[in-house]
C-alpha cells in the first residue's frame, strides 16, 4: 500500500492518523491499527493517536490488544465517558474484568446515567464481535 508506506517512511504523526482513518473507513482495520499504533509510538501522550488506535482495534475485534491502550488513555483522561466506555468494553471482551470495573467506577462518578448502561453491559455482555 503506497499511502501507508509513504506515511510510515515520512514518520509524520498527522499523516499516520489520517491514513489510518482512511484505511479504517475502507474496512482495512489491520493496516489502520498498524498506522495508528505507529502514531501512538511516535507521540505516546497523543490522545488522538490513542483514541484512533482504540477505534481501529475495536472495529477489528481486537479487544485484548485494546487493554494497554485503554489503560493509558484512562490515565490521561480519567473522567472522559468515551474513554471509560472503551476501558469497559476492552475489559469485558478482552478478558480484564478489573479494567472493566475500574472504568465503571470512574464512569459512575463522571456520568451516573451512562454508568447504568455500562453496568448492564458488564453483567450481561453479548458475545464479542469476531475479529475482522
Amino acid at each position: 500500500d503506497a499511502v501507508g508506506e509513504t506515511c510510515t517512511a515520512a514518520e509524520n504523526h498527522g499523516q499516520l492518523l489520517e491514513a489510518g482513518r482512511a484505511l479504517a473507513a475502507a474496512g482495512d482495520f489491520e493496516r489502520a491499527a498498524a498506522l495508528h499504533g505507529q502514531a501512538a509510538a511516535q507521540v505516546p501522550n497523543s490522545v488522538n493517536a490513542r483514541l484512533s488506535l482504540l477505534v481501529s482495534l475495536q472495529l477489528g475485534g481486537r479487544f485484548e490488544e485494546m487493554i494497554p491502550h485503554a489503560r493509558r488513555v484512562m490515565e490521561m483522561l480519567p473522567d472522559d465517558p468515551q474513554v471509560l466506555r472503551f476501558a469497559i468494553q476492552s475489559g469485558v471482551w478482552g478478558g480484564d474484568p478489573d479494567l472493566a470495573e475500574a472504568g465503571y467506577q470512574s464512569l459512575l462518578a463522571a456520568d451516573p446515567r451512562q454508568a447504568e448502561a455500562a453496568r448492564r453491559f458488564i453483567d450481561n455482555a453479548p458475545p464479542a464481535p469476531p475479529r475482522r
